[in-house]
């Protein structure tokens, strides 16, 4: 079933998830033909795709995780959306910020913005199609938030409100290079997520991607956002979320299913099983949602 999302006409429901899949050249994090491979195998005519959570600013120690802060990755990450519009689908660049990794040196907020806006227009010259900044506590600089302290709490309070506060600046400075039809934000399913999503509703964003929480929870969400949602499954959880998907969410998006069967719409669509199998664990890799 067609889904509009911004400017992005869909034509089918079944997102790309991010994946955090760490095989990024090191020690710089250039994205690899590997990259490129990969989400050409996943890209469906008229689908999204969220492509690996994508760093805005230096901060992996390891280098595998992918950047769109250098040229060189610019060039590398062209080719990955170039593969995804040969099939037909659409690209989004999820963006993060190595923000707990920067304790030893922490970056006053209009570094950090800049960061965010430097980041969004490399994703435009990279070919991206749209944006999605990963909202999540991990990928917002704690320091920062720490760094609100002087500032009246919003509708949570506390810290909760001073990340609202940061997240709000953040979401402007992607506004100041992307119309916001282009323009999402993914929520993880902490406790703030809800007055996040009503903060995002005032924004006019063009979605919201949120990890599976309580239906009650996923309700609320619903009723104080009223654009588009893009429901996250969890792990292997497909058959239970795709039973209630409907009326909670516009779009499902999968991460570890899609890394185990890269024809999942199909496999969906004609109602095959799946092949679903946790691998070993790996050192390093850490998936989104989470």
């Amino acid at each position: 079933m067609p889904l509009r999302i911004g400017d992005i006409a869909l034509r089918h429901r079944v997102v790309v998830g991010a994946w955090a899949l760490r095989r990024a050249l090191p020690p710089r994090g250039v994205p690899t033909p590997h990259m490129v491979s990969y989400y050409a195998q996943r890209a469906t005519p008229g689908g999204m795709v969220v492509c690996e959570p994508v760093l805005v600013a230096p901060g992996d120690a390891f280098g595998r995780t992918p950047g769109l802060y250098a040229a060189d990755q610019v060039n590398l990450w062209r080719d990955v959306t170039d593969a995804i519009h040969a099939r037909g689908g659409y690209a989004v660049a999820h963006l993060c910020h190595p923000g707990a990794l920067l304790s030893d040196r922490l970056a006053p907020l209009e570094a950090v913005l800049e960061d965010y806006r430097c980041a969004a227009e490399n994703a435009g010259d990279a070919g991206f199609d749209a944006v999605e900044l990963d909202a999540a506590p991990a990928a917002l600089p704690a320091s920062l938030i720490a760094g609100y302290a002087s500032l009246p709490g919003l509708a949570v309070g506390g810290d909760g409100g001073r990340g609202l506060r940061l997240l709000a600046d953040v979401v402007q400075a992607l506004l100041g290079v992307w119309p916001a039809r282009r323009v999402g934000v993914w929520l993880s399913a902490l406790r703030p997520a809800v007055p996040m999503a009503r903060q995002l509703a005032d924004m006019d964003i063009a979605y919201l991607h949120a990890a599976a929480a309580e239906p009650a929870a996923m309700a609320q969400m619903r009723r104080v956002f009223a654009g588009p949602l893009v429901l996250a499954v969890p792990g292997q959880a497909v058959p239970a979320v795709l039973a209630c998907g409907g009326g909670l969410a516009d779009a499902l998006s999968f991460g570890e299913a899609f890394l185990h069967e890269p024809d999942l719409v199909a496999l969906l669509r004609q109602g095959r099983p799946l092949r679903l199998r946790r691998p070993a664990p790996q050192a390093g890799r850490r998936a989104v949602p989470r």
